[in-house]
């Protein structure tokens, strides 16, 4: 649990320190990890509170894990800037909840939780409309292309 905080204290890391020096299983922490969604935060306080007592293919494994998200994260947030810009030109209000608003004000970095997807609530008062938008990427795996799948309620 210490491994899930954002912003750990230098004594929650000295306390991640003192764990990872015992006999850990690194393979079981990261299903764990995994489980929950907290892959991220576990590479990133692993790397600040002890990266020397990191088996070398499991500090490689979290890195490569925290990069690969923090390339997702900052294209679906580009996305997200793209898709409220064009809400705003067209002056339609909407709110973006979850997602990278949730890891950026939660975490202080879009890079430590994990998304897929993009939700909008967007807000039409001349006929009491409110519509909830879920934007994600998807992968068609048997055409090799990908696209956009947009899902939308009203509220």
């Amino acid at each position: 649990l210490s491994c899930a905080r954002p912003l750990p204290s230098r004594e929650i890391l000295l306390g991640i320190r003192r764990l990872a020096a015992q006999r850990v299983d690194w393979d079981l922490l990261i299903q764990l990890a995994a489980r929950h969604n907290l892959v991220p935060l576990l590479g990133w306080n692993l790397r600040k509170a002890c990266p020397d007592l990191l088996p070398e293919h499991l500090g490689d494994k979290l890195v490569r894990q925290l990069d690969a998200v923090a390339a997702h994260n900052l294209f679906l947030t580009s996305e997200l800037h793209r898709i409220t810009e064009i809400l705003r030109e067209r002056e339609i209000r909407s709110i973006a909840f979850k997602g990278p608003v949730l890891a950026s004000l939660a975490y202080k970095n879009i890079a430590l939780r994990s998304f897929d997807d993009l939700d909008i609530l967007i807000v039409q008062f001349g006929s009491q409309a409110y519509v909830f938008c879920s934007f994600e990427k998807v992968q068609d795996t048997a055409a090799a292309q990908g696209g956009d799948k947009i899902e939308c309620d009203l509220l």
